[in-house]
């Protein structure tokens, strides 16, 4: 049992506060990039790739039916047609999926500064996995 009463509380080591905050400015941006991409979307301040009252038709059909209609290339390719407000939440979603690959490269210094080669090893094998997956080679463009 631990030797503290339950008032006491433990600080954060730093790396576990760096980690946290990144996250945190991490995940607010990429909420707010959401959030403005759909008022955005909304109020009709940009062009849509894909028009707005053809969305009940594309909603209906195959995904297959989907990409041989509009033409639409998938993986990194919506970075092409960020001039579209219809891609303009791919930003916030990019970066809430990619801010905990963020979180990690912030343990690397930390754990390579106390010595401990295990957790950076782990930490970067970790990363290597985030990579994978966000360039496709790992279970490829959907």
């Amino acid at each position: 049992m631990s030797d503290r009463t339950p008032s006491e509380s433990v600080a954060p080591e730093p790396f576990q506060s760096t980690f946290a905050r990144v996250l945190y400015w991490g995940n607010t941006v990429g909420v707010i990039c959401l959030v403005l991409g759909l008022v955005t979307y909304f109020a009709g301040w940009m062009d849509t790739f894909v028009p707005r009252d053809s969305l009940a038709h594309y909603s209906m059909i195959s995904m297959e039916q989907f990409k041989a209609e509009t033409r639409i290339e998938l993986g990194w390719a919506w970075l092409r047609y960020l001039d579209h407000v219809d891609y303009l939440n791919y930003i916030g979603l990019a970066i809430l999926s990619g801010i905990s690959m963020l979180c990690y490269m912030t343990l690397i210094p930390a754990f390579s500064r106390r010595g401990e080669r295990a957790f950076v090893i782990l930490v970067v094998l970790q990363v290597a996995v985030f990579l994978a997956a966000m360039t496709g080679l790992v279970g490829g463009a959907h």
